[in-house]
């Protein structure tokens, strides 16, 4: 019975054993499926890199150079941008926005310009008004000076002397300005405006005489030669009102000239001490035509200047010489 029990024992403790080690078994085998799972997964794995490296090898050129690129911080697809960027990016600017910024400071830019612009523009406008006036000063102000004193033949005062100013003549005649201030200076002695006459021109050559053209020509309608006064040095209109007054003690008169010069006559014999009115001749210019009339004007805009200096500063005659008593003398014998 001994016996049997310790065989019983022994066989029920061997199912023990056997349990135990079956557990272990169990294990073990969850233990090698663990392996196999894990190899497995390396496999995957594996197989998966080998995939990844197969696809790389596909795309092998441009993918190399993308990694490369994407080492170097910038995409294949991106490279001139990214690196314009980078220069970019050093001057604080980035790739992507450097035509805006560009266009911003050109914006900036234009403005500016287009300011300066019409600064400079605006400048020169002023500067050409400027000229403008200091073209046009003297002659208006020589032409306002003696416009209020310039009358007709039936509206001007009676004067002793009628002050004729000479012009171009050809030989002994005289040209149509100057007989038309010649026949001006008739009309006002007619009117008896005037007793005398004070012809003054030029006699700088022995064949050139103006006041002896002048003098025949009135002698020839009527005007007898003793109320005529000749001066030989009548050189412009300045010297003609100077030596009227300092040379032939003239201190009232009628200057006669044409329209367009009668102005600046008047105000120069006023600048030397006359008490000067004027009458002027307005037909001569448009009878020669309208391109003469236009350069009478023009050229009286630029004696603007002279008539005002002169009468500023009134300077000597070219030969102002001796007192000549002939406008005086004429005068008695008018009985004037």
């Amino acid at each position: 019975m001994l016996g049997g029990g310790a065989e019983a024992e022994a066989v029920t403790q061997i199912p023990d054993d056997g349990g135990n080690g079956g557990n272990g078994g169990v294990d073990g085998v969850d233990s090698v499926e663990a392996a196999d799972g894990e190899l497995t997964a390396g496999g995957e794995a594996e197989r998966s890199q080998d995939a990844e490296l197969d696809a790389g090898a596909e795309r092998g050129p441009r993918e190399r150079a993308g990694v490369d690129e994407q080492q170097a911080g910038a995409g294949a697809e991106r490279g001139p941008g990214e690196r314009a960027g980078a220069e970019g990016d050093q001057t604080g600017a980035g790739a992507e926005r450097l035509p805006e910024e560009r266009a911003g400071v050109g914006s900036e830019q234009a403005p500016s310009r287009a300011a300066g612009r019409r600064r400079r523009l605006r400048r020169a406008y002023q500067l050409i008004c400027v000229a403008t006036v200091l073209f046009f000063l003297p002659v208006s102000f020589v032409r306002l000076s003696g416009d209020q004193y310039v009358r007709s033949v039936s509206t001007v005062p009676a004067e002793p002397v009628g002050i004729v100013f000479g012009a171009a003549v050809s030989g002994d005649t005289p040209s149509p300005y100057l007989a038309s201030r010649l026949d001006v200076s008739l009309a006002l002695w007619r009117a008896h405006k005037i007793k005398v006459f004070l012809v003054s021109g030029d006699n700088s050559a022995p064949t050139y005489n103006e006041p002896k053209a002048m003098r025949d020509y009135l002698e020839a309608r009527g005007v007898p030669s003793r109320l005529i006064v000749l001066d030989y040095a009548g050189f412009d209109s300045w010297e003609t009102c100077d030596r009227a007054k300092r040379v032939f003690g003239v201190t009232r008169a009628i200057v006669v000239s044409q329209s367009f010069h009668v102005p600046r006559a008047v105000y120069l014999c006023r600048a030397a001490g006359i008490e000067a009115y004027g009458v002027g001749d307005g037909t001569a210019g448009w009878r020669l035509g309208h391109d003469e009339y236009l350069n009478d004007e023009a050229r009286e805009i630029l004696a603007g200047a002279s008539a005002m200096y002169q009468g500023v500063f009134t300077p000597n005659p070219t030969f102002l010489g001796p007192h000549d008593s002939g406008v005086a003398d004429a005068l008695r014998t008018a009985g004037g």
